[in-house]
C-alpha cells in the first residue's frame, strides 16, 4: 500500500467542513490499510483461540490473498468497505473477551473471501462453516440454506453455486434461495450514486434488510429526492459522498426517539438512519452522519486529541456530559449541519424558509460555544488545535448572516432551554449547602449563599429528553396550518407522535407565556422531577435569572421545601 498522507491544504479543507474527493479517497484508503491490518491480527489471534475452525479460516484467507493478487484495485476497494471494518472490530472484541463466541464471528472471513474472489473473477472452491440458515455476502446479497453443518461455495466458468446437505443455491439475483442486496439509487452520469441498504451492526450472519415493500419504496423515493436536492442545492457535498458513502441501515417508521441516527466508529461510509420525515431532513442526515465517518477516518491518520475519557463538557446535541473526543465529533457534524441550513436560507421559501432561519440561528450559537470549549480544554494535539481553529474561522463567518428577529428569538429560546435541561440532568449541588438554603427559606431568613458559589458535582442522571416541544415549534415554523391542527386536536397530536405535549407546552409554543407559566407551575406540583416543565417555566417567566442560570439550585432547594412556589423561590435565591 502507498504511504497515506493528508496534505496541509486537504487538512484545512476537511477542517472547514467539506473535504474534496481526493481527501475522501485518502480517508477511504486509510480504511483499506486498517482493515487489512485488523484481518492479519484476527488470523494471528484465531490460530489458538479458534483451532476448531482454523483450517477453514486458512482456506478462506488463501482465497482472499489470491483474489487480491488477481485484482488488487477492485479487491482493496472492497476491503475498505464498512462491512469489513465492522466485522473485523467485532472479531477482535470477541477474540479478546470470549473465545466461545469468537469462532462464530471469525468464520465471517469465509463469505468475505468468497465475495472478494467473485469480484476478482477468481475460480475457487471454499468451505463455509455455517451456524445459521443464511449467510450474507457483503455487497452481493444473502443465500438461504437451511440445514446443519458447513456449506461449500464454488466459482468457476459456469457461475457461483452454494450447497449444503441436499440443497443448492445459485448466486445470481432472482434465483431461489438467493436475495440480492437491496439498493438505493439516485442521480445520473457523474452525479449517480448507489448505496446498499444493510444492517451492519448485527453480529449474526443474515444482514438482510427487513423493510416491507411499501417502506422500501418510500425510502427509495425519499433518497432520490434527497439526492436531487443535494445535487441541485449543495453540489459541494455530492462528489465527496459518491466517493465515501456506501451503505445505510434504513430503518422502518417508528415513534420519535425509538430509533436514532448514528455512525459506527469502524464503519466508514455507513450509518443507521431513522425513517425520515421528508427529503430535506434525509439530506441533512446524510451530511451529518458522513461528517462522523470522515472524522473517524481522519483520526486513524492524524491524532487530534488525547484519549482522555473524562466526560465534562456541555454538548447541546447530547443529554450527557461529553469527553473531548465526543465533543469534537459533535462539533464537526454540526458545523456541516449549520452550513446546510445557512445555504437553505437563500433557497427555501415560505415555512421552510422560516425553519431554515431557525435551524441556522440555533446551531450557529451552539456550535461556536462548543468550539470554544474544545479550544479551552487543553486536550487537543497541535494538529487538533489547528483543526478546531479552522472550524472556528468557518463558524465566525456565520455572524454576518442576517436572520429575522422573530426566528432568531425562537432559536435563542431553544438554546437556553437546552442548557436548562442539561444542567438539571447533569449538575448536582452539594446536599449540605442545599440543606442550608432550605433551612434559611423555612426560617424566613434571607438567602445565605450566592447560587453561583454553591459546590456542585457533574454526573448524568440518565433521564432522557422528549424533544417534542422543539419538534412542535419546528412545525409551527414550517407548516402553520398543521401546527394549528395539532394545537386544536389531541387526536391529531397523538397521530403525529406528539402525545406527550401538554397544555402548558401548547401555550408556551404559541408564546402565551402567562398561561404557560401557570400550567407549568401546576405540573411541577405533581411532577417536580420533570425537567422539561422546569425549563418551560423558566422561559415563560420574566426576570427570573436563577431559574435560567442555576436551575439545578432552584430544583434542589424546591425538592427540600415542596410547598415553595418555584418562581418565588427563584426570586429569593437572587436577593
Amino acid at each position: 500500500m502507498r504511504e497515506l498522507r493528508i496534505s496541509p491544504a486537504q487538512f484545512e479543507t476537511l477542517a472547514s467542513g467539506t473535504g474534496g474527493p481526493d481527501a475522501i479517497a485518502i480517508l477511504r484508503d486509510g480504511q483499506i490499510s486498517k482493515h487489512i491490518a485488523m484481518t492479519l491480527t484476527i488470523m494471528d489471534l484465531a490460530r489458538e483461540s479458534c483451532s476448531d475452525v482454523w483450517d477453514d479460516l486458512t482456506e478462506a484467507f488463501e482465497v482472499l490473498l489470491a483474489a487480491q493478487r488477481k485484482a488488487p484495485e477492485a479487491v482493496n476497494r472492497f476491503l475498505g468497505l464498512p462491512h469489513i471494518g465492522l466485522w473485523a472490530r467485532r472479531c477482535l472484541d470477541r477474540l479478546n473477551e470470549d473465545s466461545t463466541r469468537a469462532a462464530a464471528e471469525v468464520c465471517g472471513l469465509g463469505p468475505i473471501a468468497a465475495t472478494a474472489g467473485i469480484i476478482a473473477g477468481l475460480h475457487f472452491d471454499l468451505t463455509l462453516p455455517l451456524r445459521a440458515d443464511a449467510v450474507a455476502f457483503p455487497t452481493l446479497g444473502v443465500a438461504h440454506l437451511p440445514g446443519e453443518g458447513p456449506a461449500r461455495i464454488t466459482h468457476d466458468e459456469s457461475g457461483v453455486r452454494m450447497s449444503r446437505g441436499g440443497l443448492s443455491v445459485s448466486v445470481p439475483s432472482g434465483a431461489p434461495g438467493w436475495h440480492g442486496a437491496l439498493m438505493l439509487r439516485a442521480g445520473e452520469g457523474d452525479n449517480a450514486i448507489a448505496v446498499e441498504i444493510v444492517d451492519l451492526e448485527r453480529s449474526d450472519s443474515d444482514e438482510t434488510a427487513t423493510l416491507d415493500a411499501a417502506t422500501l419504496a418510500a425510502w427509495r423515493e425519499l433518497f432520490r429526492e434527497a439526492w436531487d436536492l443535494l445535487v441541485r442545492d449543495h453540489p459541494e457535498w455530492v462528489t465527496d459522498l459518491r466517493v465515501g458513502l456506501s451503505a445505510i441501515n434504513a430503518t422502518s417508521p417508528s415513534r420519535r426517539n425509538e430509533v436514532r441516527n448514528g455512525t459506527a466508529r469502524n464503519g466508514f461510509g455507513y450509518f443507521r438512519a431513522r425513517f425520515p420525515d421528508n427529503s430535506w431532513s434525509l439530506a441533512e442526515t446524510i451530511i451529518h452522519e458522513f461528517q462522523h465517518s470522515k472524522l473517524y477516518a481522519l483520526l486513524d491518520l492524524v491524532p487530534l486529541h488525547e484519549m482522555n475519557p473524562e466526560a465534562r463538557h456541555f454538548a447541546p446535541w447530547r443529554q450527557d456530559p461529553r469527553p473531548v473526543p465526543g465533543l469534537l465529533q459533535g462539533v464537526y457534524s454540526f458545523i456541516a449541519v449549520t452550513e446546510f441550513w445557512r445555504k437553505r436560507i437563500g433557497i427555501a421559501a415560505g415555512g421552510h424558509r422560516r425553519l431554515a432561519n431557525f435551524e441556522f440561528a440555533r446551531w450557529r450559537l451552539q456550535v461556536i460555544d462548543a468550539i470554544d470549549a474544545l479550544l479551552e480544554s487543553g486536550r487537543l494535539s497541535s494538529a487538533g488545535a489547528q483543526f478546531v481553529k479552522t472550524m472556528r474561522a468557518t463558524a465566525m463567518e456565520w455572524h454576518d448572516v442576517e436572520v429575522p428577529a422573530e426566528d432568531d428569538r425562537l432559536a435563542q429560546r431553544v438554546v437556553v432551554e437546552n442548557r436548562i435541561v442539561w444542567r438539571l440532568a447533569n449538575i448536582h449541588p452539594d446536599p449540605a449547602e442545599i440543606r442550608e438554603l432550605a433551612d434559611a427559606w423555612l426560617a424566613g431568613e434571607q438567602c445565605p449563599l450566592d447560587p453561583a458559589a454553591v459546590s456542585t458535582t457533574l454526573a448524568y442522571d440518565g433521564i432522557r429528553r422528549r424533544f417534542e416541544r422543539v419538534c412542535l415549534l419546528q412545525t409551527r415554523l414550517s407548516d402553520p396550518a398543521a401546527f394549528e391542527e395539532l394545537c386544536a386536536s389531541a387526536t391529531a397530536r397523538a397521530a403525529a407522535d406528539f402525545a406527550g405535549i401538554t397544555e402548558a407546552d401548547l401555550a408556551y409554543v404559541r408564546d402565551d407565556f402567562s398561561m404557560a407559566a401557570r400550567f407549568y407551575a401546576d405540573q411541577l406540583e405533581s411532577h417536580c422531577e420533570d425537567y422539561e416543565s422546569w425549563a418551560g417555566l423558566a422561559l415563560s417567566l420574566e426576570s427570573h435569572e436563577a431559574l435560567t442560570q442555576w436551575p439545578e439550585i432552584v430544583h434542589a432547594v424546591h425538592h427540600q421545601v415542596r410547598e415553595a412556589e418555584p418562581r418565588v423561590l427563584a426570586s429569593w435565591l437572587r436577593r
